[in-house]
């Protein structure tokens, strides 16, 4: 059955060789890494996919091979130097770099081509960041966090054109300026520092190997690549593929062909890069979209008709292979570093649907002007994350939420304050709501919480409504303080699964309007939702393991006065499972606090992010989504409040139609 089980999976597999081979010209005996190898024919057990948009910022190249380190073959454990040392005459990097003018790019990219020699040597620079690791375990010679920065060309690339087609680093000298200037100027190396920075961070953040990371893979969600199966460390198989995304846009001047920015040639010569410098690790395919990438309609059309089906059919082969699996198995990363804004967009919108996670380089020309290579200046966010505002500390609601915008009025500025204490009023009520339950849940004996009313789930999901009281409800909206609000609490009942199950929301609002008969959809501030683990309510023996911290916050006199009051928070501090990456030295101290600290206890030390997370942040359903979506047609402002983990002390705030 085993074998079957294989070569069926190696047919889907070889289905896909006609598609890859049109994508980008590649012969079909190098799709696939080490062809005589016996894994080859095998389905990988994960498959990566970044999409890289190919911009004018991804290219440098140098008119002087400058005192640096490379390496022929990165399998082999050792890279070199030139064989005499840098002398004071000799150039610097600042004086013989330089970048292709928008109009230049095409044609020095091609003359690169031309002079690539196929065993090129690979320049090396070192990661200036020492907190990221180095790529070593995949191959020996970028060890002492050396990373593959460019390749070095044969001879001399002559684009022909003269100097002023390019933008020179203005901290040259004189002599070199002058030298450039006599003659068009020619080419020894071709550096891409961006996509330098980028794919060590991309293969560190999914590569999922324990024994390299001592913990959570930096990039993993909850497991990293470690699925429900038996398979070990040596038998995992991953398939990564780069999509170099190229195109041209019509240039501001008119006597400029438009094909002469295209980036279709410098996509080419970035694949030559990476075969080299990652040797059968890296499918590289490319994707180019003709004229038009400063046209939105012209990109978007280009991203779902070519870009998207590939990426697609990807996802679609790890589906076939591991059925429900492939969400564990599949990752798709987009990388928004440089480019038109129309471009990126349409990255973004096109893909959202797969949820991807989202590399930003933020320090595009750290290279440029400082001559260095730093991974930490490459961030990679889950979806959930970047795709709107991170969540906010518990103790910082005030502040953040009752900014009012520069310029506003006086009763702005006071609705703003009075919201954003609400805000934190409502997140107080979900904390009391939490802990009376769990106390309650805490006795043996006393309830049937798993015994009927969670029988079928035992999945205990609290809700906390916020609304106006009736006493205030004929108040104008803005004329409402504080104690103008009043909270009804919900909890979802799973007693009978033929019947449906009752969520908490709906029952939160079910009880509101039993108080109140006359409420109303704008008498609604908010509804709060946290999800309890089984453990919470008494599912095995442990309990919710907390500790009181005391800590200043506003009190109930008003947003400004101040007042103590207790907090209840875990020994894990705010760490949850919707982190970019695993924050391990982050953990690993909570953890050594929680274990020494007064009232903290081994157990609470040793409970992991996961743990603490249950199912948090929880999403309203699709019935109670309905029931929102009622109410926000006449109350768009109706916040859903959601948590990071079972402490709430990370709170997301969002609006009906962002959930």
């Amino acid at each position: 059955a085993t074998t079957r089980s294989v070569t069926a999976r190696a047919t889907r597999w070889n289905m896909r060789e006609a598609h890859d081979a049109a994508l980008d010209g590649a012969p079909r005996s190098k799709r696939r890494r080490g062809d005589d190898d016996a894994s080859a024919s095998e389905v990988p057990d994960f498959t990566h996919v970044l999409v890289y948009n190919c911009s004018l910022s991804d290219i440098l190249v140098t008119t002087e091979r400058t005192y640096a380190a490379f390496v022929t073959d990165p399998t082999k454990p050792d890279y070199m130097y030139p064989k005499s040392g840098p002398r004071p005459e000799a150039p610097r990097l600042a004086d013989v770099v330089a970048r292709p003018k928008f109009s230049a790019t095409a044609r020095v990219a091609e003359a690169i081509e031309k002079r690539l020699n196929k065993n090129a040597d690979i320049v090396l620079r070192r990661n200036a960041n020492e907190g990221t690791r180095d790529l070593m375990r995949l191959f020996p010679a970028y060890r002492n966090s050396m990373l593959p920065l460019g390749l070095s060309i044969k001879g001399a690339a002559e684009p022909g054109l003269p100097a002023d087609e390019y933008e020179w680093h203005p901290a040259a000298r004189e002599s070199f300026a002058a030298a450039r200037s006599a003659s068009p100027p020619t080419f020894k190396r071709v550096y891409f520092p961006v996509l330098a920075a980028v794919l060590p961070k991309w293969i560190n953040g999914f590569v999922g190997e324990r024994a390299a990371s001592g913990g959570n893979a930096s990039g993993g969600d909850g497991g990293g690549d470690q699925p429900r199966g038996a398979e070990t460390e040596k038998e995992r198989i991953t398939r990564r593929v780069l999509y170099l995304v190229s195109g041209y846009g019509a240039p501001v001047n008119a006597s400029h062909a438009p094909e002469s920015n295209s980036t279709e040639a410098m996509a080419r010569v970035i694949k030559r890069f990476v075969d080299r410098a990652y040797p059968g690790l890296i499918d590289v395919r490319l994707a180019h979209s003709g004229n038009g990438v400063f046209r939105y309609d012209k990109n978007v059309s280009f991203v779902t008709e070519t870009l998207r089906p590939a990426v697609a059919r990807d996802r679609d082969v790890v589906a076939e292979a591991f059925g429900e699996e492939w969400l564990r198995r599949f990752k798709l990363t987009v990388a928004l570093c440089d480019g038109t804004p129309a471009r990126l967009h349409a990255l973004m919108s096109s893909f959202r649907d797969m949820r991807p996670y989202l590399a930003h380089a933020f320090r595009l020309k750290r290279f440029w002007h400082a001559g260095e290579l730093d991974t930490g200046d490459v961030d990679i966010q889950r979806w959930a994350r970047a795709e709107a505002a991170p969540p906010i500390p518990y103790g910082n609601l005030e502040s953040v939420l009752g900014k009012a915008f520069v310029g506003a009025s006086l009763a702005d500025e006071r609705r703003a304050a009075r919201d954003a204490f609400v805000m934190r009023m409502l997140v107080r009520e979900m904390k009391t709501h939490r802990d009376a339950f769990t106390a309650a849940a805490s006795v043996p004996g006393t309830h049937e919480l798993t015994s009927f009313w969670l029988r079928k789930t035992r999945k205990p999901v609290l809700a906390i409504l916020c609304v106006v009281r009736a006493s205030s409800s004929s108040k104008p909206r803005h004329e409402l303080d504080w104690s103008d609000f009043e909270f009804h609490r919900g909890v979802n009942l799973e007693v009978s699964m033929p019947t449906g199950s009752l969520c908490s929301e709906r029952n939160a609002i079910g009880n509101a309007l039993a108080a109140n008969p006359g409420l109303t959809r704008k008498d609604m501030f908010g509804i709060a939702v946290l999800s309890l683990r089984p453990k919470d309510v008494g599912d095995d023996k442990s309990a919710l393991l907390c500790r009181d911290v005391e800590g200043t916050h506003p009190g109930t006199e008003g947003p400004s006065s101040p007042d103590r009051e207790k907090t209840t928070v875990n020994g894990n501090g705010t760490m949850s499972r919707n982190a970019s990456f695993a924050h391990v030295e982050l953990l690993a101290a909570t953890e050594r606090r929680a274990a020494s600290g007064a009232n903290g206890t081994a157990e609470s030390a040793a409970m992991s992010a996961d743990d603490l997370a249950g199912l948090n942040p929880l999403r309203p359903c699709g019935a109670c989504k309905e029931w929102l979506n009622k109410i926000a047609e006449v109350n768009p402002g109706f916040r859903v409040v959601m948590f990071s983990d079972v402490t709430c002390d990370e709170v997301y705030v969002k609006e009906v139609g962002q959930c």
